[in-house]
């Protein structure tokens, strides 16, 4: 038995010794796509927010409001916990095309869950959600300028805005959408369709639950300043509500002066 493991340890020895600079050339510890026409990039992140809460509702008296509710759930009164954001990214992309995708993990560890997982037969679930990871973001888009059309194509679940550049009156958030924009000389123009509730598969309730927005936006240059007028129809029937904005905003930078700008106006049937 020593004979055979001694026997295999040189040979694995010897592959390796032979090999190494063969793997080194590769690129052992990259990710490599089949082909050369694509090329794919890892990244990722961690974030840790210690948390300490006493106190919440400024009363001495236990009332049942002692406590703060965070992405990673609810952390009670008197209570240290650790929260963590961990992502783990991947985006890549080709001649005319390109993807991103995000995984994110968020959770807190405190002493009663630190090591503890949901692993079966040995400690019931406490809490720990550290292996789980879910899609946070994701996209995917087509230019389509080398085919003579001078728009790209691309949907995802990503975080989207009309009007974020001066505020976000209007919308700025992360939903389901499929969007298509480009840019004619100077000025840059998108259509964008949000899916902001599904029912019909979150709630179970139909279609009548539905609520879709759309917005068109053109942004022109006017001196040191860029002006985007834009259009956005809201379609809620779960609040049976239609709504039509008119909008514009103007930012820029002038001098040592960055001036921003919004005006929306809205109307329609609630």
């Amino acid at each position: 038995m020593k004979r055979l493991a001694m026997i295999m340890f040189l040979a694995f020895t010897s592959v390796a010794f032979l090999t190494g600079p063969a793997l080194a050339e590769m690129g052992m510890g990259k990710v490599t796509p089949v082909t050369t026409d694509v090329g794919i990039q890892l990244f990722g992140s961690l974030k840790t927010f210690p948390h300490f809460v006493s106190n919440m509702d400024f009363n001495d008296d236990d009332t049942g409001f002692d406590w703060l509710l965070d992405e990673s759930g609810i952390i009670d009164n008197d209570e240290i916990t650790v929260r963590n954001e961990i992502r783990l990214g991947m985006k890549g992309g080709g001649e005319n095309w390109k993807f991103m995708t995000i995984l994110e993990s968020d959770f807190s560890f405190d002493q009663g869950n630190a090591d503890r997982g949901s692993r079966a037969g040995e400690v019931p679930d406490l809490g720990m959600r550290g292996e789980d990871f879910g899609v946070e973001k994701l996209e995917f888009s087509y230019d389509f300028s080398s085919h003579g059309l001078p728009a790209t194509l691309e949907t995802g679940w990503n975080t989207t805005w009309a009007d974020l550049e001066t505020g976000g009156l209007f919308y700025g958030d992360d939903h389901p959408y499929i969007s298509l924009f480009g840019s004619m000389d100077d000025i840059k123009w998108e259509l964008l369709g949000l899916i902001i509730k599904d029912a019909a598969i979150t709630d179970g309730n139909g279609d009548d639950q539905d609520w879709q927005a759309y917005i068109a936006k053109a942004t022109l240059p006017a001196g040191p300043l860029k002006v985007a007028p834009f259009y956005g129809y809201s379609d809620n029937q779960a609040r049976e509500a239609n709504v039509h904005y008119f909008g514009i905003e103007a930012y820029g930078k002038m001098g040592n002066l960055m001036p921003k700008a919004e005006f929306v106006y809205a109307l329609g049937d609630k």
